[in-house]
């Protein structure tokens, strides 16, 4: 109730400046709506308040429905008071005056509502006895029945409304907002999910196609590691090969069939020789046979002839 007593003051503040406002608006017997209508905007306002509250107040807690009344009563019944006197009382004077403040350019939108409630209510309530409307009007009874079931009780429903739509649009726009933000942290996190798997794609591509080219660069190199082996095997052979010196297998032969020629040639000439040239195409092998048998002249078989001469 702290709160609540901070505005109840405030607003008997404000409503103790409207009272000194409306109890001049007949000076030099003219009225001045414009003063009064800026002072109803604050005390409006208040009453809405004070309303609001008596609303919300628990059926079973009296202590509370009374304090609001209170202050309800007593602002309402110094705001009402002032314009009735300020009119001396006079039902026209007080729904012309009402009539003219409510049109005021200050009171806009709910607030020009409620003035207009303010004043069809309060003409309901007065008579057309001035000196009673002035001096007999029971206000204590006005008041609590515009609280309690007037305008002012349908304006304080109003606005119960207003605030719940209000709070249900805020909680709204909170769930929207919630929901945005997981919607963008979902995106978020999906766009980083699928950066990863495309950062892994990439890898994995990366490291099969390097392993793919290790592959093929040992497979190079085992290639050429066969074919430098097999071109050293034949160059290998090749060597051994040359080696041996073409044509040595038929000079030796010539050599040797030479030296049994030569061996024939000094033996007798009318003897006759049986000596077999030793092939051309032997073998090295052969030639070097031949050449560890004695001297070729041993090899011929010299017939000596028989002397027939007696």
């Amino acid at each position: 109730m702290s709160t609540l007593a901070t505005v109840l003051l405030f607003g008997s503040l404000a409503f103790t400046t409207a009272t000194r406002t409306i109890s001049h608006l007949r000076h030099g017997g003219k009225m001045n709506p414009e003063a009064v209508a800026h002072t109803l905007v604050a005390v409006e306002g208040e009453w809405v308040t004070e309303a609001v509250a008596y609303a919300q107040c628990n059926t079973t807690d009296t202590t509370c429905q009374e304090d609001v009344m209170g202050e309800f009563k007593k602002s309402c019944k110094t705001v009402v008071s002032a314009i009735i006197k300020a009119s001396n009382g006079d039902k026209s004077d007080v729904s012309e005056y009402l009539g003219d403040i409510c049109q005021q350019d200050e009171l806009r939108d709910w607030k020009k509502t409620f003035c207009n409630n303010f004043a069809g209510a309060l003409n309901k309530v007065l008579t057309d006895d001035s000196y009673v409307n002035r001096d007999d009007l029971s206000l204590d009874d006005v008041c609590g029945n515009f609280l309690t079931r007037g305008f002012v009780k349908e304006a304080a429903k109003e606005e119960i409304e207003r605030a719940e739509k209000e709070k249900q649009r805020l909680i709204a726009e909170q769930e929207a907002e919630a929901k945005k933000e997981a919607e963008e942290k979902a995106a978020a996190e999906a766009r980083e999910a699928a950066e990863e798997a495309a950062k892994a794609k990439a890898k994995k591509a990366y490291e099969e196609a390097m392993e793919k080219k290790r592959a093929e660069m040992k497979a190079r190199a085992d290639e050429a590691r066969e074919k430098a082996a097999e071109e050293a095997q034949a160059e290998e052979v090749v060597a051994n090969s040359s080696s041996i010196t073409p044509g040595a297998t038929a000079v030796n032969g010539t050599v040797n069939a030479s030296t049994i020629a030569a061996n024939n040639s000094d033996s007798n000439g009318a003897n006759a020789t049986t000596t077999t040239a030793v092939p051309v195409q032997a073998t090295a092998e052969v030639a070097s046979n031949e050449t560890a048998v004695p001297s070729a002249a041993n090899t011929t078989a010299t017939v000596a002839p028989k002397n027939t001469t007696k």
